[in-house]
């Protein structure tokens, strides 16, 4: 289990900026980078539109940014490391159905709110959601 994530501060002040345009809808991104044992390294994120039919309160990608992001994991050996979305009118706990759809993915989730708060979240070996560090790192 994944005890910490990084990412580059570049990254996360462009996550921050997308969000300050988007406090009403549930931004989504992904972040790609390094995967280690005990940590995953961001090292870019690709920020995708939100077609969800209810974007203030869920998240669904545009496929099309899921094409930018193979082209851009081909090219750099880079793995998807994190997924990254906010919450509009809550905390940075995962929701329910964050927590369904972390089992699918088997990565760390950085979830942030409309105040910038943000944190990155793991599945336990019991299925319930734990917190993980999160350090900013300034060279990617």
């Amino acid at each position: 289990m994944f005890k910490k994530l990084l990412i580059c501060n570049s990254q996360l002040m462009k996550v921050l900026s997308y969000l300050e345009q988007n406090r009403l809808t549930e931004i989504v991104g992904i972040g790609i980078g390094i995967i280690n044992k005990d940590y995953v390294q961001v090292r870019h994120v690709e920020l995708c539109k939100n077609i969800a039919r209810d974007p203030q309160h869920e998240f669904l990608a545009d496929p099309l940014c899921f094409h930018n992001i193979y082209k851009i994991i081909t090219k750099t050996n880079e793995d998807i490391v994190t997924i990254i979305h906010s919450h509009v009118d809550g905390g940075v706990e995962p929701s329910a159905k964050d927590i369904s759809n972390m089992l699918i993915w088997g990565i760390p989730w950085l979830i942030l709110n409309s105040r910038d708060v943000y944190r990155a979240w793991i599945l336990g070996s019991d299925g319930e959601p734990t917190a993980i560090e999160t350090f900013i790192v300034e060279s990617c």
